[in-house]
């Protein structure tokens, strides 16, 4: 089956035989032909020559990383060094923008519907505008994960090979996230098989990756006490400053999950598990969430746990004002789980 069509291949040998190399051409051609004519309904426009040009709008860092982003992939894939441009010229472009730009440097936004999925939350649209002479991939999202997972789309969609950036038109989409969490664990710690033997520029480009598939939040393991790994570049410290950096130029939520593995019973311990949350809060550039854990690992009863939360949330709110908290029950006896919710309607914390 090519091209839409079915082909009959002769089983006995003597048909073979009886096959020059001329008419093997002339079979080959004739495939190629029936194949594009069966495909003439795609439109394919050619990027191949685009500048890129990005709305204003779009602030520090996510212009810088996004950029960057962009420029990089292609290259990786085509070899291409594409430009960035305030002006528009004759030549192809490439457009980021938002869903509310009325213009990109001069240049009319596709009409979106009002109900469109490229105006919803991380939303984003892929639309082809060959109405003129010179074609504009527009890459539209609804906020800075929008345009974000626009790329994404583009990425999936383009045909990508040396020296050549081809776009099909039938490719035009508009959507929006079904969930608004769509997290990721990771750890930079001696008990996964590569994450301990990755530098800072191998953590930004798995990050990367899995934001180009609709990502938008990091949760990483900080407080891990096994022994360092031998394969490691930075301390643990410095790594998870650099992974909650990531997460920020990116435009994505940075989780962390703290279990407390010492007893919490223990008034100088409890003290001391506090201060090295403050500390790490501290010198954390964005903190979006902190998950605790009430087992796996970690034994305390909720009546030591509840009130290092309580703790540590304050520390935290000192440091990152907008991060919430989490706790799960696992673990906990039926006495234990009970005490919880009979504290939760008592405190309401």
């Amino acid at each position: 089956f090519i091209g839409g069509v079915y082909i009959f291949v002769p089983t006995s040998t003597k048909f073979f035989d009886s096959i020059t190399l001329a008419h093997m051409k002339k079979l080959v051609l004739a495939l190629f032909f029936v194949s594009f004519a069966f495909s003439s309904k795609a439109q394919i426009v050619d990027f191949s020559n685009a500048h890129i040009q990005v709305t204003k709008e779009l602030k520090s860092p996510f212009r810088e990383t996004y950029i960057r982003l962009i420029q990089e992939e292609i290259k990786k894939r085509t070899e291409l060094n594409l430009q960035v441009k305030d002006q528009s010229d004759m030549t192809p472009v490439i457009a980021l923008a938002f869903a509310t730009d009325q213009n990109l440097h001069g240049i009319p936004l596709p009409q979106l519907p009002k109900n469109s999925p490229a105006f919803a939350k991380e939303g984003y649209a892929l639309s082809i505008d060959i109405s003129t002479k010179r074609p504009i991939l527009w890459l539209i999202g609804a906020d800075e994960r929008g345009i974000l997972y626009s790329m994404g789309e583009f990425f999936r969609k383009a045909h990508l090979s040396k020296n050549k950036i081809l776009v099909d038109k039938k490719y035009e989409v508009a959507v929006f996230p079904l969930h608004t969490i769509r997290g990721h664990q990771l750890g930079y710690r001696n008990t996964a098989n590569s994450w301990d033997a990755w530098d800072p520029k191998q953590y930004e480009q798995y990050i990367r990756d899995l934001a180009l598939f609709g990502m938008n939040a990091i949760e990483n393991i900080p407080m891990e006490d096994s022994p360092l790994g031998p394969h490691m570049k930075l301390s643990r410290e410095e790594m998870n400053v650099k992974l909650s950096q990531i997460c920020s130029n990116y435009g994505l939520d940075y989780w962390v999950w703290t279990p407390a593995v010492v007893d919490l019973a223990d008034e100088a311990k409890f003290k001391q598990e506090v201060m090295k949350h403050t500390d790490f809060y501290k010198r954390t550039p964005k903190i979006d969430g902190v998950f605790f854990p009430g087992g796996d690992p970690g034994s305390n009863h909720p009546k030591y746990v509840l009130p290092f939360l309580k703790a540590i949330a304050a520390e935290l709110k000192l440091s990152h004002p907008a991060a919430g908290m989490w706790v799960s029950l696992q673990g906990f006896s039926d006495e234990e789980v009970n005490y919880f919710y009979e504290y939760l309607e008592k405190y309401q914390p």
